[in-house]
């Protein structure tokens, strides 16, 4: 069972500080930034963490058709859950 919060998730920006990426009503994480939040490469990484919950079902119906990769990659956030 995923830990994460359920999606969907969404970046929303401000002028002032690191864009949040929100699900559920709630904050699940701030994108971390050198510059505003106008900066191109921020908005698209913002963009690309709120996309996680979509990629991560993904994954999942990929390996229960049996998708060797998938398989792994779950491995692998498996493996990084349980990292202190």
């Amino acid at each position: 069972m995923s830990k994460h919060t359920p999606g969907p998730w969404r970046a929303l920006f401000s002028s002032y500080a690191a864009p949040e990426i929100v699900g559920n009503e709630r904050r699940v994480a701030m994108a971390l930034y050198e510059g505003g939040s106008e900066d191109r490469e921020v908005q698209h990484n913002a963009h690309l963490i709120a996309a996680v919950p979509t990629m991560y079902d993904y994954i999942m119906s990929r390996a229960d058709a049996g998708d060797v990769d998938a398989l792994r990659i779950l491995e692998a956030i498996a493996a990084a859950e349980d990292t202190p």
